[in-house]
């Protein structure tokens, strides 16, 4: 049934392209993997969450470059930053860019999202780079431990490699201790060779694929 739906969706929205089911697995799920296994799907990517206590000492904040500005998110440059997002995800594996209502639907305008410390980078009215923090409550109640997880970290393809996703994880890690959090964690693609390292990884995810 969700395969045929999510054919049909394709076929309406995205007719000149080639389409993918995906399904997420977790490594302690070996149930589901093999159900999926069974329906035909394949192991295509690996997810690592990486874990790191806000106890421990947290890098120095690197300086900003010259013209941008470091600032908290604020809502009225939410669009600003799902454009920057489509540029920063255009090429990813597997992404679906969001339209505005998918945008706050799955992104800013969720309960668990926290405004207050996710980070942008802005050159005037451009954000060149941004870091969205989400907070799950009912995990902080079954696990007892106060964890926030970035959710999205994005840098234009021109502003790579000046160190502006270092600045930004640095900016949220000092503000996530701060405002009294135990720990943060984040999901990164191992295929992908500019993700950022922790000093502790969970238990990761895999995608598999039919086309």
């Amino acid at each position: 049934m969700g395969e045929e739906r999510a054919a049909g969706l394709h076929r309406e929205r995205h007719p000149d392209t080639t389409g993918a089911v995906r399904v997420h697995v977790h490594q302690n799920n070996p149930s589901k993997e093999a159900l999926v296994r069974a329906a035909g799907y394949e192991a295509r990517r690996w997810w690592h969450t990486m874990v790191r206590s806000l106890g421990d000492p947290l890098p120095d904040l690197p300086p900003t470059p010259p013209g941008l500005k470091l600032a908290p998110y604020s809502a009225d440059r939410d669009e600003a930053v799902r454009q920057a997002h489509l540029e920063a995800f255009a090429e990813t594996w597997g992404a679906a860019p969001p339209d505005e209502e998918r945008w706050s639907r799955f992104y800013t305008g969720v309960s668990p999202f926290r405004p207050q410390l996710s980070w942008l980078l802005s050159d005037g009215d451009h954000v060149v780079a941004y870091l969205l923090t989400f907070f799950w409550e009912a995990d902080a109640a079954a696990t007892g431990v106060r964890e926030l997880y970035v959710g999205d970290l994005g840098v234009r393809p021109a502003w790579r490699r000046r160190g502006l996703g270092s600045l930004l994880l640095a900016a949220a890690l000092e503000s996530y201790r701060s405002a009294g959090y135990e720990q943060s964690a984040l999901s990164v693609d191992s295929a992908n060779p500019a993700a950022p390292s922790a000093s502790t990884s969970g238990p990761g995810s895999r995608s598999r694929t039919r086309p």
